[in-house]
């Protein structure tokens, strides 16, 4: 699975770190990519090596191989508070790719 966006307030990517603690509970196989960056990024690493996701959570950066990167993909994940549909999403939804989002209202 993958989160893919800027490490922004606005997408919420400790949400998805948080989430993907929750979900390992369950199942300790998984595996995540976080694809882009921004001025959150730092926080976001301190919050993955603090919860002991290092080795299950792949902070990628900027990547021009996202469309073969998301062609492996189980799912993609969007953990946005204020976004109604990214490009990220529909691109995702347009390569068959199933989305997993948070509800945002709008």
């Amino acid at each position: 699975m993958a989160w893919i966006g800027r490490f922004v307030a606005a997408k919420a990517p400790e949400l998805f770190v948080e989430a993907l603690a929750l979900a390992m509970q369950q199942r300790s196989d998984l595996l995540a990519l976080m694809i882009g960056d921004g001025p959150m990024r730092p926080q976001i690493e301190a919050q993955v090596r603090a919860l002991g996701l290092h080795h299950r959570i792949l902070l990628t950066g900027l990547r021009q191989d996202v469309p073969q990167l998301r062609a492996g993909l189980d799912a993609l994940v969007f953990s946005s508070d204020r976004e109604g549909l990214s490009i990220a999403m529909l691109e995702g939804m347009a390569a068959g790719v199933p989305v997993v989002a948070t509800r945002v209202g709008g």
